[in-house]
């Protein structure tokens, strides 16, 4: 396995050095309601670091209110996007 994280690599850890976090609302706090249809998780199967979570939304009952919808790994003929 490799240990160096290209910019714009498939199914990538984005790191936050020195940012500040895109999204700073919690779920716990009441900022973001937690209602039927409010969200929705698009992952793709063949990612490592989407699939646990895809698997503790049903394990936890929050498919009550978050739907999933999964991609699949598609290739396009003739288009080099490796």
């Amino acid at each position: 396995m490799r240990k160096t994280i290209n910019n714009g690599d498939a199914c990538a850890l984005p790191t936050q050095k020195g940012d500040q976090a895109p999204f700073s609302k919690k779920f716990s706090t009441g900022e973001l309601p937690v209602e039927p249809n409010r969200y929705h998780y698009v992952w793709a199967k063949f990612c490592p670091w989407a699939t646990p979570a895809a698997i503790m939304i049903d394990y936890t009952g929050l498919n009550q209110v978050i739907s999933k919808f999964a991609t699949d790994p598609l290739r396009h003929p003739g288009i080099d996007d490796d």
